[in-house]
């Protein structure tokens, strides 16, 4: 199995925890609490490992694919933009 199969794996088992535990709400509660989340996940980008940063870059891609307004990026813009050009080395 090579790595890039094992983190396929990963995530489809994280999408089903994360579903278990928010049910039909996950979107609700995204919304409910975007600043808060994407505060905590923002530090992770800094992680010395990897896998952690990958898991980061996962988090803030389903968190701003669910509908979010300027308004609520905005506040974020300058951290997302510096983190994810360090990412580019990954």
């Amino acid at each position: 199995m090579s790595k890039h199969q094992h983190l396929k794996h990963l995530l489809l088992d994280k999408k089903c925890l994360w579903k278990s535990l928010c049910g039909e709400k996950s979107e609700t509660l995204i919304r409910e609490h975007f600043s808060a989340i994407l505060s905590g996940v923002l530090p992770i980008f800094k992680d010395r490992n990897w896998r952690e940063r990958f898991g980061a870059c996962l988090a803030v891609e389903d968190l701003l694919t669910v509908g979010r307004t300027a308004e609520e990026i905005i506040p974020f813009i300058d951290d997302l933009w510096n983190y994810s050009l360090k990412m580019v080395d990954d």
